[in-house]
């Protein structure tokens, strides 16, 4: 199941996904959910570097993957989640 908050077709506008299993009764622990949240940037570049310096931890520094047009970063927030930052090309 899920639930689209505020995605517009332009791809400019801001937006999340919301899914969840409709059948769970339990809350969501980190690493039996989904396993990241993921932002469309424009500069990831200049958001790993601000991250960086605030101390945030960096899984996976910005990667290109030029099959796919887009080059993208894993960060963890404070809580452990994993945020994947992509900016497309």
């Amino acid at each position: 199941t899920g639930m689209v908050l505020g995605l517009d077709r332009d791809p400019t506008t801001p937006g999340i996904l919301l899914m969840h299993k409709a059948d769970r009764t339990t809350p969501y622990q980190i690493g039996d959910g989904f396993s990241r949240t993921i932002i469309h940037v424009s500069d990831i570049k200049a958001i790993v570097q601000k991250l960086t310096q605030a101390g945030v931890t960096i899984v996976r520094p910005p990667t290109e993957v030029a099959s796919l047009k887009l080059t993208y970063s894993l960060v963890r927030d404070p809580d452990g989640w994993m945020i994947e930052f992509i900016q497309t090309q």
